[in-house]
């Protein structure tokens, strides 16, 4: 009996001396997640031992633990598990990586828990997740330059074609008989004279009033039209 008390008595003493415990590394308190970030859970194992041989139970302990990663909401007195990220992922990781969903409620705040059960549980918090940004760079338009291409100015070239200074005309004969070519002079285009004043008009009035021309016939040249 007494060899059976001490036993049990010695594995109470190991049992509280190789006590695990979880230290978060990341997140920190205050930290800004984004819906559909990937985010980084870092951790550590410590232990406090009392000799070598605690030492070496401990590290076999870690070696076969496993630990639940989990999102909690609401006050700190009275947590309540909103979602679990991850269970079964070994202590010995030391990391774990989670996307984020995109439809997660950002209105609240939470607190990141991580142990091997309830009873060893570590806490990070509180941290706020917000909404995805947005991709609102637009594209740049195409402003039009001020500058303005100068324009061809395209300039008639002088023509080497002479007029015919007279036009010429067939007419056939009156007996039937062959025909005349009757040519005569091309009237020239006349310039549009320019208005004169009222008071030119009425000194050239005057003039023409006081002094008469004699009367002059004018005669047209005759031109000799040659016969076919």
């Amino acid at each position: 009996m007494v060899f059976k008390s001490t036993l049990l008595l010695s594995l109470a003493l190991v049992q509280l001396a190789v006590a695990s415990t979880i230290t978060i590394v990341s997140p920190k308190a205050k930290d800004v997640w984004h819906a559909g970030q990937v985010v980084e859970f870092k951790w550590t194992g410590a232990t406090t031992v009392k000799n070598e041989t605690s030492k070496v139970a401990s590290k076999k302990h870690h070696q076969n633990s496993l630990l639940s990663i989990a999102l909690a909401t609401g006050p700190s007195q009275s947590l309540t598990i909103d979602r679990v990220i991850a269970s079964h992922v070994n202590i010995t990781k030391g990391s774990y990586k989670w996307r984020i969903p995109k439809n997660i409620n950002t209105t609240k705040k939470y607190v990141i828990e991580i142990g091997p059960n309830a009873s060893d549980i570590a806490f990070a918090g509180y941290v706020t997740i917000v909404k995805a940004p947005t991709n609102s760079t637009a594209k740049p338009t195409k402003t039009a330059s001020s500058s303005h291409k100068p324009t061809k100015t395209i300039t008639p070239k002088p023509t080497n074609k002479h007029e015919p200074s007279s036009v010429c005309v067939v007419v056939p004969n009156k007996n039937g008989q062959g025909s005349t070519v009757k040519c005569h002079p091309k009237p020239h285009k006349s310039q549009p004279k320019k208005k004169q004043s009222s008071q030119h008009k009425k000194k050239k009035q005057s003039s023409h009033s006081s002094k008469k021309k004699p009367a002059t016939a004018t005669r047209h040249p005759t031109v000799a039209t040659p016969s076919i």
